[in-house]
């Protein structure tokens, strides 16, 4: 898959209410991201601190412990394939 699938799933499955800059993240360590087709990057974006997911669900904790070993966070301002994916 690369940036411009994930766009075209954007572009038909989820509200336009961000600008997005047309970099698909898909990874992260430290300051560092990569995108979807292996482009490093330092993260500056401050991040949102959105989390609604309730406390300590079995599923939701093993979802995040998969999650955390890739990325903690994708800020709206980017695309992202799970996000584009779920909404179709």
């Amino acid at each position: 898959m690369k940036t411009a699938d994930v766009q075209k799933l954007y572009n038909e499955y989820i509200l336009p209410t961000y600008t997005q800059s047309p970099v698909c993240l898909v990874r992260g360590k430290g300051s560092r991201v990569w995108d979807i087709q292996g482009k490093e990057y330092l993260d500056f974006f401050p991040g949102w601190a959105v989390s609604g997911l309730g406390h300590c669900h079995p599923e939701v904790m093993h979802a995040l412990r998969d999650q955390a070993r890739k990325m903690i966070h994708i800020p709206n301002n980017y695309f992202n394939v799970k996000q584009a994916l779920l909404a179709k």
